[in-house]
């Protein structure tokens, strides 16, 4: 598997679990929630991580895990903008707007911590189950 492939991978997978989860919790009478969304970035980044190893047979390089965070948080900032976007349409003040706006940016910048630190946790948790060296 190649770090492209692993990208497109995660550009197809997320957005369809996100709607999937929408479409879940709207049928079940739930509202989708952060913490929800959290749970499916750092599932998908464990998976792709975890694919990327077992078939490589090796984990990334220094330079390819900042690929791999910046590729994942572009992947997912473009979502979130996407949402917010589709979401703006139904706000009817500027105030709204920009709180949401700003809400994004806020939340982005936790959620490349997140990515970062799942694609550590990943490693640490292959070495463990002794997938590869470490």
């Amino acid at each position: 598997m190649t770090i492209r492939g692993m990208m497109l991978r995660f550009f197809l997978v997320y957005p369809l679990l996100l709607i999937a989860a929408g479409i879940l919790m709207k049928y079940t009478g739930y509202s989708i929630n952060t913490g929800l969304t959290f749970g499916i970035l750092a599932g998908c980044v464990i998976w792709l991580c975890g694919s990327f190893c077992k078939k490589n047979g090796r984990y990334f390089s220094d330079k390819e895990k900042y690929m791999v965070v910046a590729g994942f948080f572009a992947i997912d900032l473009l979502f979130q903008l996407l949402f917010g976007l589709a979401a703006l349409s139904k706000i009817q003040s500027s105030s709204s707007s920009t709180a949401l706006f700003i809400g994004i940016g806020v939340i982005s910048i936790v959620r490349a911590i997140v990515i970062y630190a799942f694609v550590e946790i990943t490693k640490k948790s292959l070495v463990k189950q002794r997938v590869i060296a470490g």
